[in-house]
Formats: C-alpha cells, structure tokens, sequence
C-alpha cells in the first residue's frame, strides 16, 4: 500500500506499521493487483498478543477492503496468535479457495467451526491445536461437527478424537496422515478388523500408558494401509507389556514393503519402577524390511543380546538411522560384537544411538576384519556404555567404520 499510508513505530524493541491516516479508495490499488498471487500467509503476533498496533491494522482490514475476500486465491492459511481478541479479524482471509488451514493459535471455535466447511469445500489439510481432552464439551462436539463435515481431507492434526471422526473419516478414505491423541473413552467394539484406514501412510499418535490398548484396537480396525510413518508418544509407561501386542497387531495390520519411518517414546510417570523394554519385543517388527529411520527412546534401558542385534540388522538392510535411546543408566546385554552385525548387513546406516558393553573387546578374524568396512556411519551415540579400554574401542570400532568422525557417551554427566 502507498509509503504514506504507515509510519513505522517501535513496541518492545520490534519495528512495526502503524497507520498514519484514514485509507481512500486509491489506497487498494496496489493490492488489489498483487493479492491474486498470494498463496500462503501466515498471521501472527510476535509481541505475543501486546500490539494494538496490529489490531488497529486488522480493524481498518476489516472495516475497508474493496473486495469479498481480502487474499481472493489464497490456498494455506496459518492462524497463530495466541489471543482469542484477535478471532474475529480470521473472517478475511476465508474464501472458497482454502485447501489447507493452520489453527495454531486461539480463535473462537464455535463461531469458526460453524461455517469453515461449507465456506471452504475444497480443504484436504486441517491443524486445529486449541481443542483437547481437557477442553469443554462443547468445544469438543464442536470440532467434531466440524471435522464431520469435511469431504476430502487428508491431512488432520487435532488434540482429541472421538469415534464419529474416526468413521466419518474412512467415508471416503481419502485420509493420508493422521496426528491425534486417542481418549480413553474411544471403543471399537463394534468395527470390525481390517475394514478402516487403507489410504493411510503416515499416523503420530499421543497417549496415556494406560491408553496402549485403545491404540492396539484402532491399529486392529486398519485395512492394511501402505505406511510409511509411525511415530507413538507415550506419557505413561507403567503398562509396558501391553507394548509388544501393539507391535504384534501393527506388522499384522500394515503392508511390510512400505514403512520407512517408526518411532515410538515411552515417557515414564513420575516417580515409578519402569521395567526395562524386553529386547524379544522388537521382533514383530523385523517383518517391516523396508525401515530407514527407527528410533526407540525408553526410561529404563533394554534387555537387549547380540543375537537380536543380529537379527535386528539382518531385517533391516536398509537402515540409515537407528537410535535406541535410554535416559537412565542400565546394564546392557549387548557388546561390542553388535556393532559387528550391524556394520556387515546396514551399509547405509549414517548415525547409531545404543548402550552396549564395551568393558571388553571382542577379537576379530583376519578375514573379518579384511572384509569391506562400512563406510557412511560417522555418528554414534553410546549413552551410559561401561567401557575400560578406550584405545581398543577406538581401534576396534574404526576397523569396523572407516568414516567414524563422533563418538556421543553421556557419562561424563556422572
């Protein structure tokens, strides 16, 4: 808009516009020619909700924009402040055109929700992040009217769930990626296995330990979807058993030759007893061939051997990221022989979290060690590893990886 127009200003150290007369109809011209192309924007307040400033600006948006629509083709709108003052200035930028919407901030649902289907039909990506189990229910009947009202979305990014959007979204499944937090009231008693979810490739999932099981039954209902992302955060571990069946039930119900991404974190509650992840765990797992990313980061350490190591390289050839992380110190099982396996059967592995026990060195054969080293690791993390020899380590390690460059240990924490 014309120069004259503002006057910049400084609030908190941060520069900002600030108008220096009413707007005339000439004013728009400039817009009106260069807001056609605009296809993303992004609204924010980086004095985090103290500028008057921007809501004086959004009043004269508001009171004096020539047009229907402000941005008329805009297609990805990002909405971030965190005030609910500013909800009502969201109305400007809706237009029929939206296909993707970013609800990072505060805005008031109900009178959002009630309209944003139907003024944008054409929406396939929906993040809504101020609706969660602990909102009101109203909120939360709210956002699911709303989500029940979307056509064609394949991207959904919602705090909470309840079982109408879980069906109504497999109607059609055009869903793709799925980002939630499971309740503990969901029950899929009554959906059948293997009916849901077969154009799903990519799912994160929060939860309560004590929610594993609701997981492991929507996990159930899936129709073998084409995964290649799974990442579970897990608040409260105490329940820890209840992990293997959710393995179990995911290479049972997930194609084996797409998943490249996996995830899982188990948070532990306070101030209780974790056991340690059972190494035996992992082995549903090793059915997915096709994995490049794994990372596990547990509270209490693994009960992990050589030979599942082993059979761990062995079933992903294709590795190039493995983090087995632990926060707390333990007594692993694993040596230094695993790195052995690792280093002939993962030639693409780049970087290695894993605590293993270095107080002794394995001897390799001369053909053993002649064989080709592998030569893309240049990380390797080994958290609280015991080791006595540190020379030999060194030595042994760099004849298995040529291009090893860091070695990470967290003990000199203790």
């Amino acid at each position: 808009m014309p120069a004259d127009l503002w006057e910049t200003v400084f609030i908190d150290g941060r520069a900002t516009l600030r108008p220096r007369r009413e707007t005339v109809a000439s004013d728009w011209d400039r817009w009106l020619k260069y807001a056609y192309r605009i296809r993303a924007l992004t609204c924010i307040d980086p004095l985090g909700g103290s500028n008057p400033v921007l809501k004086d600006a959004y009043r004269t948006l508001t009171r004096e924009a020539p047009e229907d629509y402000l941005v008329p083709r805009l297609e990805h709108l990002s909405w971030c402040h965190r005030q609910i003052a500013y909800s009502p200035f969201i109305d400007i930028f809706i237009n029929p055109h939206i296909k993707s919407i970013d609800l990072d901030g505060q805005v008031d649902h109900g009178h959002l929700f009630d309209s944003l289907g139907q003024h944008c039909p054409s929406l396939t990506s929906v993040v809504v992040q101020g609706v969660n189990a602990a909102s009101s229910e109203v909120e939360r009947r709210r956002l699911s009217t709303f989500i029940c009202s979307l056509t064609s979305v394949e991207v959904l990014d919602v705090r909470t769930m309840d079982f109408s959007m879980l069906t109504h979204l497999d109607r059609p499944p055009t869903l793709k990626t799925l980002r939630t937090s499971l309740p503990a009231s969901l029950s899929f008693a009554d959906v059948p296995d293997g009916t849901m979810f077969s154009q799903l490739r990519s799912t994160t999932i929060t939860l309560a330990g004590r929610t594993i099981p609701i997981l492991t039954s929507f996990v159930r209902t899936w129709n073998n979807p084409q995964l290649k992302s799974f990442e579970l955060l897990v608040r409260d571990c105490r329940a820890l058993q209840q992990i293997e069946e959710l393995y179990q039930v995911l290479s049972t119900h997930c194609s084996h030759e797409h998943l490249a991404f996996f995830k899982v974190t188990l948070i532990q509650w306070k101030h209780t007893t974790v056991a340690a992840h059972p190494g035996h765990f992992f082995r549903p797992l090793f059915r997915f061939t096709h994995l490049r990313i794994v990372e596990f980061h547990v509270p209490a350490g693994y009960t992990l051997d050589d030979a599942t190591i082993l059979d761990m390289a062995t079933a992903w050839p294709f590795l190039e990221q493995l983090a087995l992380g632990s926060s707390t110190s333990h007594s692993p099982k694993c040596t230094l022989l695993g790195l052995y396996f690792l280093s002939q059967r993962c030639p693409l592995l780049e970087a290695l979290e894993i605590t293993l026990d270095a107080s002794s060195v394995p001897q390799l054969s001369a053909d053993s060690a002649g064989a080709a080293r592998q030569d893309k690791l240049n990380l390797i993390h080994v958290w609280f590893s015991p080791i006595s020899d540190a020379s030999a380590v060194a030595k042994f390690m760099l004849t298995l990886f040529r291009n090893l460059k860091e070695i990470v240990t967290e003990l000199h924490y203790w």
